[in-house]
């Protein structure tokens, strides 16, 4: 981090390999509810939770995703939703795990398998409910992990690049003072588009199809999230 005289805060990028930053576009967003974080020691933790928006202005949780940090065998633990003011602390399945797992395994949890085990009513709320989240084992005695999931209200924060010489680190900064004096709790999701250079192409244009010039744009994309609490 870095702050100039009016003390506005950069974000440090650092890459083992070179990076053509004139060809990327970066956007800082910010959400004042914090992602998923992990709230216990376990070997395994919720990493991301997708929320949608609905027409009614509630939100439905679509999918999820669990990390294994070390071996083990998840057989019949299982994965729990509370709603924070409906339920009154009483939990329901919403997925049960069936096999062993190696460390480093990343588990996509998609609607279609939570509404296998749970009706949509029970994985939607409002913007003034959240939803807690946890993992536990086949009895239910042990909690394995356990987060709790509020409506996104994301912001996006026009940021410019200040990158070194050689394109191996580069300072993000907001333009606006929103980082000013201090980094705000919350969910920050740093998004790089990199643009692959082709022969004769050299605007900065995202398109999946064939341009003007008859030229096909490809491109790569990284996301990086962290959390302020």
């Amino acid at each position: 981090m870095i702050n100039d005289r009016e003390k506005r805060y950069g974000l440090l990028l650092e890459s083992p390999e070179p990076i053509a930053w004139e060809r990327t576009v970066v956007q800082l967003t910010y959400d004042k509810h914090q992602e998923p974080i992990m709230e216990s020691l376990a070997a395994v933790k919720i990493i991301t939770a997708n929320q949608e928006e609905l027409e009614d202005k509630r939100f439905l949780l679509t999918a999820l995703s669990v990390l294994v940090l070390e071996d083990m065998d998840l057989t019949g633990s299982k994965i729990q939703i509370s709603n924070s003011q409906k339920d009154s602390g009483v939990f329901r399945d919403c997925y049960h795990f069936d096999k062993f797992y190696t460390a480093g395994t990343t588990i996509a949890i998609s609607l279609e398998k939570l509404s296998a085990f749970l009706a949509k009513a029970h994985l939607t709320y409002t913007r003034k409910e959240s939803i807690v989240i946890r993992i536990v084992n086949p009895e239910g005695s042990e909690i394995l992990y356990t987060t709790t999931l509020k409506p996104a209200d994301p912001q996006i924060i026009e940021s410019s690049i200040i990158s070194n010489k050689d394109g191996t680190k580069a300072f993000v900064i907001p333009k606006d003072k929103f980082l000013k004096n201090e980094l705000k709790n919350g969910s920050y999701l740093l998004s790089l588009t990199y643009y692959l250079e082709l022969e004769g192409y050299s605007k900065l244009r995202k398109s999946s199809r064939i341009l003007e010039n008859k030229v096909e744009v490809t491109e790569e994309n990284v996301e990086l999230r962290f959390t302020l609490n």
